[in-house]
């Protein structure tokens, strides 16, 4: 190597005469090598594609740092191992003259032996100890262009020995278009390197501006850098290229560089022509394939491929991504795929379709294809679109919205694809302004729905003719229930439930998607118009023809109504398991749009509870994902629900910053419902503010936008009314809007609005003297909190009416008076809980049940079916019913007729049955195994034990079999083992059997498996009565409660425990309880038994 080559690679190259100096680049690099930052690196990464100015940026940091630098630029000769070493030392010694004479002489020809070349380390640590010897200030070791030698191991093994044993006052600089192959991981792991990337390198438009600005006459608004920045994404090299801005002149013409498409086009063809013929002339067999391949904005080896009809990609690929030609891998959990710098795709794309027009369509129209047949239907729109093939785009617009709606997924992508579709292909399909209206109903917006759906109407009605009248039916219905939603969004819930109703019986039975928004629309409008028994009826037969273990957007919005309904409903263990089960289902969606909504859900259920910290949290959460996705009915929603928070929690000037700007939003928006909403809870906060002239304002607007005399914010708003006339010493006129508001709250079974009510029907009555009355709603409310879970409610509502605390004194004084002597031996006080000491086994042997090995297939048919293949649920059902098909051949037992089966399944259905039932056989056997399903002479039958042998465990077999043994051991009055097996049977029973299924055939075995169950409490509860442990009996007593409300027998035995407890409050309470649900639900007195009981605890009789 001549001394000519050597000096040029250890110069530091000269900086341009006319550069941008980048400050933010420059403080990077200051605080990396100047010991800025805490921890001292030891090496810097230097990592972009060439052309985005690292070494400049670098050069500049050493001219100024006036640091000793030692450089070193690489070439593909250097990866032999000794011109590395040789070449290094020089770049040591053109800063430190008199370094390293001996390993110079080492490395010198003549003194060079054999052994020596062999063991580069071996001279590499004869380096080292002369850095450390000889060299006492800090320096920098800069490899400049190290790519060149990336792949060649000899260079590798010594740098890396290098970099273990690195001296403390070397910092190792590389500088490279690929991330070095070193081994940096245990650096890394002492964060002793420090990277900087692309990111860091692209300019920016102020930058371009100020580079425009040093070159000359031409000058760049901030906007035009900003277009420039974005299209060849900050690569400063391609802008000087591609713009001519690099020659420091007007573009031909006069004009700015941005001003005309013709100057634009010549100043790409200019730098296209250098990408062809500077960067890939030697490199034109893979140029072809990149220009090919490069349609594709995601190059997958596999697609390219099967686009080329070739089996190389992949290899062809990662030689342009290793060559630095413009091509970056990208690694993810399906596997890797390619890049290509935007600019260069661009105008590779255009200059392919401009040479090879018919092979550029004939690619794009194949791309299409290969991606519909994979249902990638953003691709497939994607090439489509680029092949001009727009009819094509239509069918795959509504082939994608369909497969989206079967399998519950989110479609908003497909708006922006609709939009593109020229007016005259809309003409020919009338679902696709549906599909767009469907899609502006998803976020709520109503205005820009409602003309599409008019138009789609009109499109099909013109379309009588050439349409068949199955599909003309079909898309009828299906405008009918999009209607439906617009009408309930718009507050109209009367009139989108008769909607709703009307389209309900046009819809074909195979259509379970429709049949499911259907009841989905009709139980929404039942939960708004207070009807909570016909809206989970509703809600259920949606999730059963969605299928509950599906993890698809329909099914997490039903769980997520179902929890609203329960919630208001005051059934707070229910309404947490439906939320819970929604976000199981969104997170494996990533649908933000539902997620968003339940979370306000979950927020709202939370602040009913008195959870108030948590609900700001969950409610927060909402609104910030809502503002970040563009979901403004959300946004509006979760600002009022905020509102709400802070006005319970007494942040009055929090609360109505929120509810204004909710309402601002929800007025926009016209979402009815909302407005009326909001301006409920305005008036109650300025009433609660001093303000009832204010709140009567919003009490007036709140009738003016109630559009259905049955809906919530009604009830809400005599709530309100009530709440300001009492506030104002109106209390007749408070008492008489209460007690109608009383009978209605009660009759629809919203429970905490209910308690609030009673809580102020008490104030009224204290008020107006009736001391007794006061009391009674008094108690009402506690016992209503206490039951429903609002015990947060009560000393809230106290807080806010002072006036009460007369009535509280009261009652504490009239109880006292009235405590009455009980016998101690029947009633114990303050006796403990005693523990069910004799009975440990028995508790120890569960637990074992529990860690037995796991089948390898386990139905469960006792709550929510669901069948676990190796302890996983099985979701492939395909069609709603070929689950339910295999718990009714599972309960049978036996073969079954076809004619029996269609009867049990499909009692509705007329047409098409055959077909049918034989697609539900098809999916049955494909979820759990073509030999489970056996067929002989018109007889179906379930044989598990052919495809599972004994890995087979079915938990109603189980529940069966611990009954039967139990039944036997208590009677023999081996009541230990009794105990076990009983406790087996409850822990089995997760709710009633198959509670999911609607069909007439479950409800005698429903029947009977619950009456079983009970049973098995029924002895628990008494085994623990006799085993003296009463508070393990009286969970049992009231788990069969649970189940039955009016079980006198459960009532008595829980009142007996709470007696043997000294809880006598609670045994008088249970009374009361068991009282009110026979009156309400039969009607009858308890009975003589539970009446005498009573007696003696309130000591009107003695035993």
């Amino acid at each position: 190597m001549g001394a000519f080559d050597v000096s040029s690679k250890v110069h530091i190259p000269a900086i341009p005469r006319t550069f941008v100096r980048r400050n933010r680049l420059l403080s990077i690099l200051k605080g990396a090598l100047d010991g800025e930052h805490e921890k001292e690196y030891r090496v810097i990464l230097l990592c972009a594609p060439g052309g985005y100015g690292k070494t400049t940026a670098l050069v500049d940091y050493i001219r100024q740092a006036q640091l000793p630098c030692c450089w070193y630029t690489l070439e593909p000769m250097d990866a032999d191992a000794i011109t590395f070493l040789r070449v290094l030392v020089t770049s040591i010694q053109h800063v430190f003259p008199h370094f390293g004479k001996s390993v110079s002489a080492r490395l010198s020809g003549s003194a060079f032996s054999e052994s020596e070349a062999l063991s580069g380390p071996v001279l590499m640590d004869a380096l080292l100890t002369a850095i450390e010897n000889e060299i006492q200030e800090h320096f920098l070791l800069v490899l400049n262009d190290f790519h060149e030698v990336n792949n060649s191991a000899p260079v590798l093994e010594l740098l890396n020995h290098f970099l273990r044993k690195q001296p403390q006052h070397c910092t190792v600089v590389v500088e490279s278009r690929a991330v070095p192959r070193l081994e940096l991981a245990p650096l890394l792991a002492r964060r002793e390197v420090y990277a900087i990337g692309n990111a860091h390198f692209r300019f920016l438009p102020d930058e371009i501006c100020e580079l425009a600005r040093v070159q000359g006459s031409i000058t760049l608004t901030l906007q035009e850098a900003e277009k420039l920045a974005h299209s060849f994404d900050g690569w400063i090299a391609g802008i000087l290229l591609g713009t001519r801005l690099g020659e420091g002149q007007m573009s031909p013409g006069g004009g700015r560089i941005l001003s005309g498409t013709s100057t634009l086009r010549l100043e790409r063809q200019q730098l296209f022509a250098y990408l062809v013929h500077e960067v890939f002339k030697r490199e034109q067999e893979v140029y072809a394939f990149l220009k090919e391949v490069a349609i594709l904005p995601q190059m997958a080896p596999e697609v390219c491929d099967a686009l080329l009809q070739r089996n190389d990609s992949a290899s062809r690929l990662s030689y342009l991504e290793q060559q630095g030609l413009f091509v970056s891998q990208v690694e993810t959990d399906e596997g890797p795929f390619f890049l290509c710098h935007p600019v260069l795709r661009d105008m590779l794309c255009e200059e392919f379709q401009r040479e090879q027009p018919e092979r550029y369509t004939e690619l794009q129209r194949r791309a299409s294809e290969f991606f519909c047949q994979r249902g990638e239907y953003q691709q497939a729109l994607y090439h489509a679109q680029r092949a001009g093939e727009y009819e094509q785009m239509a069918c795959l617009l509504q082939d994608a919205y369909q497969q989206s709606v079967k399998r519950g997924r989110s479609s908003e992508g497909l708006a922006h694809w609709i939009d593109d579709i020229p007016t005259d292909i809309w003409m020919k399909y009338p679902r696709l302004p549906l599909i767009r209206a469907s899609l502006y109903l998803a976020q709520g917006d109503i205005a820009h729905a409602l003309p599409l759906l008019t138009r789609s109407h009109e499109l099909v009605d013109n379309a009588a003719e050439t349409m068949e009248s199955e599909d003309r039916r079909l898309l009828q219905a299906e405008i009918a229930l999009a209607r439906s939603k617009a009408l309930f969004f718009s507050g109209n819930y009367v009139q989108a439930q008769i909607l709703c109703q009307q389209a309900l019986p046009t819809i074909p039975a195979d259509e379970v998607p429709l049949l499911a928004e259907a009841h989905l629309r009709l139980g929404m409008c039942a939960q708004m118009l207070g009807c909570f028994g016909d809206c989970i009826r509703e809600l259920q037969q949606a999730l059963r023809l969605w299928g509950y273990g599906i993890a698809a957007k329909q099914t997490a919005l039903l769980h997520s109504q179902l929890a609203n309904t329960y919630s208001l409903m005051g059934n707070l263990a229910l309404a947490e398991h439906h939320y819970r089960r929604a976000m199981s289902c969104l997170e494996e969606l990533h649908d933000d749009y539902e997620r968003a909504n339940t979370l306000i859900g979950r927020g709202v259920t939370l602040q009913r509870y008195g959870k108030y910290d948590e609900a700001v949290t969950v409610l927060q959460e909402a609104l910030d994902l809502a503002r970040k996705i563009g979901f403004r009915r959300a946004e509006a929603y979760a600002l009022v629900s905020l509102g709400d928070v802070y006005q319970d929690q007494g942040k009055y000037d929090q609360a109505l910053l929120m509810m204004e700007d909710g309402l601002s939003l929800a007025s926009q928006l016209a979402e009815h419902y909302l407005v009326g909403y909001t301006h409920n809870t305005l008036a109650m906060t300025y009433l609660l503010m001093g303000d009832p002239h204010t709140a009567l304002v919003h009490l007036a607007q709140t009738e003016a936008t109630a559009d259905e005399k049955t809906s919530y914010h009604n009830e809400l708003g005599a709530l309100v009314r009530g709440t300001v006339w009492l506030y104002q010493q109106e209390y007749q006129q408070a008492k008489t809007c209460f007690l109608a508001l009383a009978e209605t709250l009660h009759a629809k079974g919203y429970k905490r609005e209910l308690v609030q009510v009673m809580v102020r029907l008490a104030a009224c009555y204290g008020a107006l003297q009736e001391r007794d009355e006061a009391v009674r709603h008094l108690e009402r409310a506690q016992r209503l909190a206490e039951e429903y879970h609002y015990e947060a409610l009560l000393p809230l509502e106290l807080e806010r009416l002072p006036g009460i605390a007369e009535t509280l004194r009261f009652q504490h004084e009239r109880d006292s008076n009235r405590e009455l002597p009980v016998k101690k031996e029947a009633v114990p006080q303050n006796r403990e809980p005693q523990s069910r000491a004799k009975m440990p086994d028995a508790y120890s042997r569960l637990q074992a049940v529990k860690t037995e090995v796991v089948p390898k297939l386990r139905i469960l048919a006792l709550g929510e079916p669901v069948v676990l293949l190796e302890g996983k649920p099985i979701t492939r059902w395909r069609m709603a019913r070929a689950m339910e098909l295999c718990f009714f051949l599972l309960d049978k037992g036996k073969p079954v007729h076809k004619e029996q089966i269609m009867l049990a399944l499909w009692p509705e259905v007329d047409e098409a049955i055959d077909q049918t039932l034989r697609s539900t056989i098809y999916y049955l056997r494909k979820a759990l195994g073509e030999g489970c399903i056996s067929y002989r002479s018109g007889y179906y039958a379930l044989n598990l034990q052919a495809h599972y042998g004994d890995e087979v465990c079915y938990d109603v077999a189980q529940f069966e079999e611990y009954y039967k043994e139990a039944k036997e051991n208590y009677e023999v009055k081996e009541f230990d083992e009794a105990y076990e097996l009983f406790l087996r049977m409850v822990h089995l029973y997760r709710g009633d059997y198959a509670q999911s299924f609607y069909h007439d055939w479950c409800i005698p075995r429903r029947e009977e498996l619950r009456l079983a169950y009970l049973d098995a409490r029924r002895h628990l509860a008494l085994i623990c009565w006799k085993q003296g442990a009463y508070q393990e009996s009286a969970s049992h007593w009231q788990q069969m409660l649970i189940v039955d409300r009016c079980m006198e027998e459960a009532h008595y035995g829980l009142m007996r425990c709470y007696m043997q407890m000294g809880k006598r409050s609670l045994a008088l309470r249970q009374y009361q309880r068991c009282a009110e649900a026979l009156q309400e639900e039969l009607g009858i007195e308890p009975g003589e038994r539970i009446q005498h009981l009573y007696q003696r605890l309130t000591g009107q009789v003695r035993e």
